[in-house]
């Protein structure tokens, strides 16, 4: 078996990797390589897990392609092509050879993630978006195929996030 080397996690990093939870609140500064942490997960566990389903969401559609579509393509460079079966650059998807997905998406178009059953999901600047987007459409989302979740982001006051991290704690 091939050994895919998509990135190098520092030590920080390697532990929020490292943690088994199924879902994580993960609050760190700027800098800190969340997107290049969480894209790099995403595709890993999709080159692991044949017809599986990933979300990576960012609060708009604008953000998400700026700033983890770039990085998702990024990484591609480092899987070997036949791999890889369609990258999607319009509608910003990836289907894997062994046919996982991996979509990226904007919390500010709640409808377009509605419908499917997901295997993971990383919700990317979680204070920027309306908390009812995981409540009500996500979660739900992850219950039949027992699918994880990821809450990344910068501190921001007291909000949904901050709340979401003490419950964590």
């Amino acid at each position: 078996m091939q050994t895919i080397k998509i990135w190098s996690p520092h030590k920080r990093q390697l532990e929020v990797v490292n943690d088994q939870s199924r879902f994580k609140v993960i609050r760190c500064g700027r800098r800190f390589g969340k997107t290049i942490m969480e894209t790099s997960y995403i595709l890993e566990e999709a080159l692991l897990n044949p017809d599986s389903l990933y979300f990576y969401i960012a609060p708009t559609y604008k953000q998400a392609k700026m700033i983890a579509w770039e990085m998702f393509q990024k990484h591609l460079r480092n899987v070997p092509k036949k791999l890889v079966l369609k990258v999607n650059e319009s509608e910003l998807y990836i289907v894997l050879a062994n046919h996982a997905k991996i979509s990226v998406k904007g919390a500010d178009n709640p409808d377009s993630l509605r419908g499917v059953g997901l295997n993971g999901v990383v919700m990317d600047e979680y204070a920027d978006m309306k908390p009812n987007v995981f409540k009500e459409i996500i979660r739900p989302a992850l219950t039949d195929k027992k699918g994880w979740a990821h809450f990344i982001g910068t501190p921001k006051g007291f909000n949904h996030f901050y709340d979401l991290y003490q419950h964590a704690s």
